[in-house]
């Protein structure tokens, strides 16, 4: 049995969560149908109010913090769907990181996590290195206003994207354009359990960014952390100028060109995109008019929308419940309709194509054979 431990003494990373993790300790577990990891494993231990639950009683020092408790914490994909059907708002996602973090400093953080923390630096280097070659040419644009920042996944799965992505910025920017595809925005760290690395990770792109008229991100996982996960850390980004690629399309839908041929596809609203940062309506105008027909929808959209199970380091800590998740994502592709999805996530359109037989469509690829001057 290991020692209880207390917030005053031990816990200083939930001290700012008191008010979150209290709220969901006496809820009567409203949001539990929301959580798409509780779901997936038929598990009331992964429920968001079991999550806070655990978390508010460790940091009382009223249950010790084994590694079995630690565990459940690393069941959260960060989705944010819990906070749309919580009537407080509850900010569930960012409590279970600072949980998170409590449990790699005491040693109670599943190997797993423990993996992601160690991998990341040799991660991060292949990434930039992938950066580097894939726009080697555009990471000495002299003189450049707007910056492209394409991020890790689309660099070392997704290069067809991040290219994609860059190609569709150049053609809708009215500026010269630079690529910052050589450095982590630190996500990964802040989701397995290390703020500080985080924060230091962040810090540095944030710095890079600086001088930027505008900023253009592929992934919204690294927009999102950089323009909301950094000011919980003490950072100040320039959020007024840091963007989506979908909201730069939207700004310039003159510029974009129906395809040849009318496609039918189905939008999967990124989690971050959507929930994180509240663009909804970007991608779906600017889809409708490449695809020649309005989106289709999934039952559950929008604010509803149901996690890829892609987020939260989930795919590296239990790739079952991640795979899992995807799997009844098309399920309920199939119950709709089925056929084409499209997304605006590189991280979400490579989950969904690994455990499907359906064809997913990225944002970036569609905009980019579509703005005006790249055909």
């Amino acid at each position: 049995m290991y020692r209880a431990v207390r917030m005053a003494d031990n816990l200083p990373l939930l001290e700012p969560f008191t008010k979150q993790h209290t709220y969901c300790t006496y809820c009567p577990k409203m949001c539990r149908f929301s959580c798409p990891v509780s779901v997936a494993q038929s598990s009331e231990t992964t429920t968001p109010w079991a999550k806070m639950t655990s978390a508010h009683h460790v940091n009382d020092g009223n249950l010790d913090m084994s590694e079995t408790v630690a565990a459940s914490w690393y069941g959260c994909s960060g989705c944010l769907r819990c906070r749309t059907h919580c009537t407080h708002r509850n900010e569930v996602a960012a409590t279970l990181y600072a949980a998170r973090a409590e449990a790699v400093q005491l040693g109670r953080a599943p190997k797993q996590a423990i993996n992601v923390l160690q991998e990341h630096e040799r991660r991060a280097q292949n990434a930039a290195r992938a950066g580097s070659r894939l726009f080697a040419e555009s990471t000495t644009e002299t003189g450049a206003e707007v910056m492209y920042f394409p991020g890790c996944t689309a660099n070392v799965l997704c290069a067809d994207d991040a290219v994609a992505g860059w190609r569709a910025t150049q053609a809708l920017a009215d500026a010269p354009v630079r690529a910052v595809a050589d450095r982590c925005c630190g996500l990964p760290l802040l989701e397995a359990g290390d703020p500080e690395g985080f924060r230091s990770a962040a810090a540095e792109v944030l710095s890079a960014i600086s001088e930027a008229s505008l900023v253009v991100f592929l992934d919204p996982g690294c927009l999102h952390a950089l323009k909301v996960g950094s000011v919980r850390h003490d950072l100040t980004p320039p959020a007024d100028r840091m963007i989506h690629l979908s909201e730069l399309a939207a700004r310039h839908i003159d510029r974009i060109e129906p395809l040849p041929k009318p496609i039918t596809a189905r939008y999967h609203d990124p989690c971050r995109l959507g929930r994180g940062l509240g663009v909804y309506e970007a991608p779906r105008r600017v889809l409708a008019k490449i695809l020649g027909n309005e989106v289709e929808e999934f039952h559950q959209n929008r604010d509803d929308s149901i996690c890829a199970g892609a987020g939260g380091q989930l795919p590296r800590t239990d790739p079952e419940t991640a795979a899992a998740i995807a799997k009844d994502r098309l399920a309920q592709h199939a119950w709709v309709g089925g056929g084409t999805i499209v997304t605006a996530c590189p991280g979400s359109a490579r989950q969904l194509s690994e455990n499907g037989s359906d064809t997913v469509l990225s944002f970036a690829s569609l905009l980019a054979e579509s703005c005006r001057g790249n055909r």
